[in-house]
């Protein structure tokens, strides 16, 4: 495959091993035939919400200090909807530690996130505007009704496609969308580390929790 410049780093790359932003966007759209010269015209990469940038950059620090098995960013319509929802808690889409579903000693690839969207939790209108949205080609067909896109560590990118998702996918904006992190030991993890995320969050997050009745964030 032809190599093409890093608009981020001005780098020759046809792989995932040069930079973040090589890492994600970049490489998918040297693949996929998607421009991306647009995200450099007035910062635009750089200007994306920093409620979801700080969102991500938490959960890859949750990563870092937690021995569990899943690590969820879960995107909901607001704050109250987070709050009412009783079984399950998953939101309109997910960001996840990549590698959550394996055992731990395959589970060493900390420091990953990848987004997860399906048809289950969106309308058809929403569904519809997922399949025909320009960063669509991005993602990875899991299922008929599942796509993954893997960012690695690149916050950036990965800000930038969540919020184009809840704005040009959900309808929504991104003042009123609530973003929650969990921790979740769904295979192997160490309970009391989950334990130690949760007795470190604020009441209001303690309250929500006792609101389900197991862990499984699915």
């Amino acid at each position: 495959m032809k190599e093409a410049s890093c608009p981020s780093c001005g780098k020759e790359s046809i792989n995932a091993l040069l930079c973040d932003f090589c890492g994600s966007i970049f490489v998918r759209s040297a693949k996929t035939g998607y421009n991306i010269k647009n995200l450099f015209k007035d910062n635009i990469i750089n200007n994306t919400n920093h409620a979801i940038r700080a969102a991500l950059e938490k959960n890859l620090y949750y990563q870092e200090i937690y021995d569990c098995d899943c690590f969820a960013t879960q995107i909901f319509q607001s704050k109250t909807h987070w709050f009412e929802l009783r079984e399950p808690i998953d939101g309109m889409f997910s960001v996840f530690n990549s590698d959550f579903s394996l055992k731990p000693v395959n589970r060493g690839k900390r420091g990953n996130i990848s987004v997860d969207i399906s048809s289950s939790s969106l309308s058809k209108t929403q569904w519809q505007n997922f399949l025909t949205f320009p960063e669509f080609v991005l993602f990875d067909k899991e299922d008929d009704h599942w796509y993954k896109l893997d960012f690695g560590r690149d916050v950036q990118g990965a800000a930038y496609i969540i919020e184009k998702i809840i704005t040009d996918v959900l309808g929504l904006t991104t003042d009123t969308v609530f973003l929650f992190t969990s921790v979740d030991c769904i295979i192997d993890g160490d309970l009391d580390d989950q334990e130690k995320w949760e007795q470190s969050q604020t009441p209001e997050i303690r309250e929500r929790l006792r609101k389900r009745s197991d862990y499984n964030p699915f």
